[in-house]
């Protein structure tokens, strides 16, 4: 059984996540496991380190178009955007069989211990009642929710509707029924049945899933076999553990998924352990020398190995958050520090920590790109620990 050192997982991933080479597409830069787009925008400097001579309105505009690329809610329920060719992958695959829980959707138990109602039917009547956004896009995840609540109300079984319009639990000034539509949303979204639209200022557009993308080039199963080979190529050496933390799937869920994707698995020893890679990857020692500034919830950063990037626990605990993580300082792929942006009069201050001496001249380096993209000033403050 084959030995792969950390060298080479390191070198792999910034390979397979395009970031030893800037590229030119949009499309291929995030084929592999797609960009999160929360906060959003977060997206745009996950591309920007990925792509050449390209500007952030350029890729806005990508987008709004669905010009190659869309975004909806996808893995763990969060907004991504993805290929458009590769929407059985980041969508259909996503979608739970029966007797598996859906992802996104634990919040929806107390309703079904209250009223018993299936979550099946419920799902049947929204995805009925999301035909709406054929007619009018809906601004604002609030009002969205609000809108199918009430059109909901009617098609529920009379037993639910005291429970649905009683306060919910989860926020203030939301009913119980907007509450099940949130929890909802996800696995309509992996069923087709709505997207984000362009962004309305500070608000989200959300619409339906487009008509003209019919064209389905996976079946279920070749869909749910991409989605774990695009995992092992960009996080391999894992497990079907680490796969189901990926995806916020349920164990059952993550492990026929896994077992659909077995041919595709080769066994090797990673730091003492057993475990797969994609067996159509090789692994080398080749490290471009490039320092980068990536945005939280930076595909490269969404790893279970963190000790990969950077082996200080302590220090580990100031970059992956539960809440509002920073972006990282990456330097040769390993981490090296944090940052985070503030809008100022003139443009965007980056605030930048560092946990060890590098080169002012690369940050520099960077940071004059990341100024043409933005097409907006960028200055630098250096803070200590």
């Amino acid at each position: 059984m084959r030995i792969i050192t950390k060298e080479e997982v390191l070198a792999h991933r910034l390979c397979a996540h395009h970031l030893d080479t800037a590229i030119t597409s949009l499309e291929v830069a995030s084929s592999t496991c797609g960009f999160q787009n929360s906060p959003p925008g977060t997206w745009l400097c996950a591309a920007f380190n990925r792509l050449q001579e390209v500007t952030a309105k350029q890729l806005r505009e990508q987008l709004d178009k669905q010009q190659g690329v869309m975004q909806a809610w996808s893995l763990r329920g969060a907004p991504w955007i993805f290929p458009v060719k590769d929407a059985a992958v980041f969508l259909d695959a996503l979608c739970a069989k029966q007797d598996e829980s859906w992802i996104y959707a634990g919040g929806l138990k107390p309703c079904q211990q209250n009223s018993k109602v299936p979550f099946e039917l419920l799902l049947k009547e929204l995805m009925e009642c999301l035909r709406m956004l054929k007619q009018e896009p809906v601004i604002s995840k609030q009002r969205l929710d609000t809108l199918l609540a009430q059109a909901m109300q009617e098609r529920i079984p009379a037993s639910l509707r005291t429970l649905w319009n009683s306060p919910s639990p989860y926020a203030a000034e939301q009913l119980f029924g907007e509450a099940i539509v949130s929890f909802l949303l996800r696995p309509a979204s992996f069923q087709r049945g709505i997207i984000f639209g362009p962004r309305q200022k500070a608000s989200p557009l959300f619409t339906a899933f487009p008509d003209h993308i019919t064209e389905n080039s996976y079946t279920y199963e070749e869909a749910c076999q991409s989605l774990v080979c695009r995992f092992l190529h960009a996080y391999g050496p894992s497990d079907v553990k680490g796969f189901a933390k990926w995806t916020g799937m349920d164990p059952a869920q993550a492990r026929r998924l896994w077992m659909l994707a077995e041919d595709e698995c080769l066994r090797v020893l990673y730091e003492g352990k057993e475990c797969v890679i994609w067996k159509q990857d090789t692994y080398t020692e080749s490290i471009t020398d490039r320092t980068m500034l990536l945005p939280a919830h930076d595909p490269y950063l969404d790893i279970h190995d963190r000790s990969l990037l950077l082996e200080d626990c302590r220090l580990q605990r100031l970059v992956w958050k539960t809440v509002q993580n920073p972006g990282a300082v990456i330097k040769n792929g390993r981490l090296c520090g944090i940052w985070k942006s503030r809008k100022r009069r003139h443009g965007i201050e980056l605030e930048i920590t560092l946990f060890e001496a590098i080169s002012n001249e690369d940050i520099k380096h960077w940071t004059h790109s990341y100024e043409q993209f933005l097409e907006q000033e960028v200055s630098i403050v250096y803070t200590q620990l």
